[in-house]
């Protein structure tokens, strides 16, 4: 009467990109680590977090996305700091406002299937082949065949 092992899932590791199984069925829209990805950030969440345990101030810390370590200013009113500044720029398009209590959202790399314009957006695609940037997503919503349904 043992206990059969979970069923595995195949999952293409949203930071990576490399193909992994994991014990559990992903959520659609969800972002997914393979292991070695999440062991990763689960060191760097840690080490994070316990530097922010301590009085406010200066403090290094090691970005998320990229894996350099920064000094940067933290108040504890503010949420953790995750990513690096060049990153939070890079993903996010604009500066980080560290005085809002904000939790930063997992951002994917695509390239648009239509012009090839490599972008971020904040959900995991069904199909990575076949997802469009902003532009030509808008672009498609306004044209006359789609103005009808």
């Amino acid at each position: 009467m043992g206990q059969e092992p979970p069923t595995l899932h195949t999952i293409v590791c949203s930071m990576c990109g490399k193909e992994d199984q994991v014990p559990f069925k992903p959520t659609r829209g969800t972002a997914v680590l393979c292991r070695d990805c999440f062991e990763v950030k689960k060191k760097r969440k840690h080490r994070n977090r316990e530097i922010m345990r301590k009085v406010a101030g200066r403090f290094k810390v090691i970005c998320e996305n990229c894996g350099t370590e920064v000094e940067l200013n933290y108040r504890r009113a503010t949420e953790p700091v995750k990513l690096c500044d060049d990153c939070h720029v890079k993903l996010k398009g604009k500066v980080p406002d560290r005085t809002r209590n904000k939790r930063l959202q997992v951002t994917i790399s695509i390239v648009c299937c239509r012009c090839g314009k490599r972008e971020y957006v904040n959900f995991v695609p069904e199909d990575p082949d076949k997802v469009l940037c902003r532009s030509c997503y808008m672009r498609e919503q306004k044209t006359p065949e789609n103005e009808g349904s």
